[in-house]
C-alpha cells in the first residue's frame, strides 16, 4: 500500500512537496518464510492521458517526495524481484495526479463582486469553472471575469446582495486553488465579506 500521511512531510497530498511511501512488503517462500531481501524498488510518473511511465532517477527508496516536476502525472512504484529469492514484479499506482497549490486572496469585495489575485498566474478562462457558493451551499452565478494588469490578479463581477460569507473552489488537472488559516492547507478559499 502508499502512505501518503502529511506525517511524512508537513504537506498534505496531492499538492508538491507531499510524501509518498511504500507501505509493509511482506514476501514469504512456499515454506512460509519470510524472504526480506531480493527485490528492488524503482519510482515512476505516469502519464494519466497515455499511462506512459517515465523512471524517476534515483528514486529507489520506500519513500518518496513530490516534485514540481511530478505536477500533472500520477505516481507508480514498481517493486521487481531479483529472480533469484523473488520472482516477478508489482506495480503500485497512486491515482491522484500531484497539484500545485495556488493560494488565493480575495481583497475589495463589494455587492457586485470581488478581487482575487493568486501566488501563480492562472489563465482567465480557468477563473469561469470558479465554484463560489453561500455558506447555505447555493451556488452563486459569476456574472463577468475581468483582467487586471496583475496577471495573478482578476475582478469577478457577481451579485452578492445579502450574502455574508462565501467559498470559493477552483479545481483544474495541475493545481487547486487554497488558502492557509485556521486549517492547515485548507482546500478552497473561505470569505468572510466586508462589503
Amino acid at each position: 500500500y502508499l502512505e501518503m500521511s502529511m506525517h511524512l512531510t508537513g504537506i498534505m497530498s496531492p499538492f508538491v512537496g507531499h510524501g509518498i511511501e511504500l507501505g509493509d512488503i511482506t514476501v514469504y517462500n512456499f515454506n512460509g518464510d519470510e524472504i526480506t531481501a531480493g527485490y528492488s524498488l524503482q519510482w515512476y510518473r505516469v502519464n494519466p492521458f497515455t499511462y506512459e511511465e517515465t523512471l524517476i532517477f534515483g528514486a529507489t527508496n520506500p519513500l518518496y517526495i513530490t516534485t514540481y516536476q511530478d505536477v500533472g502525472y500520477y505516481l507508480m512504484v514498481k517493486v521487481t524481484g531479483d529472480e533469484v529469492n523473488i520472482g516477478g514484479m508489482m506495480k503500485i499506482y497512486n491515482w491522484d495526479t500531484v497539484k500545485i497549490m495556488n493560494k488565493g486572496y480575495v481583497t475589495n469585495d463589494t455587492t457586485l463582486g470581488f478581487s482575487i489575485g493568486f501566488d501563480y498566474i492562472i489563465d482567465i478562462n480557468d477563473l469561469y469553472d470558479l465554484e463560489i457558493y453561500d455558506m447555505n451551499g447555493n451556488l452563486i452565478s459569476i456574472d463577468n471575469v475581468l483582467a487586471t494588469a496583475d496577471p495573478a490578479v482578476f475582478n469577478i463581477e457577481l451579485d452578492l446582495i445579502g450574502v455574508d460569507s462565501i467559498y470559493i473552489n477552483l479545481y483544474k488537472p495541475t493545481y487547486t486553488i487554497g488558502q492557509y488559516g485556521e486549517y492547515h492547507d485548507m482546500i478552497g478559499i473561505y470569505v468572510y465579506l466586508l462589503g
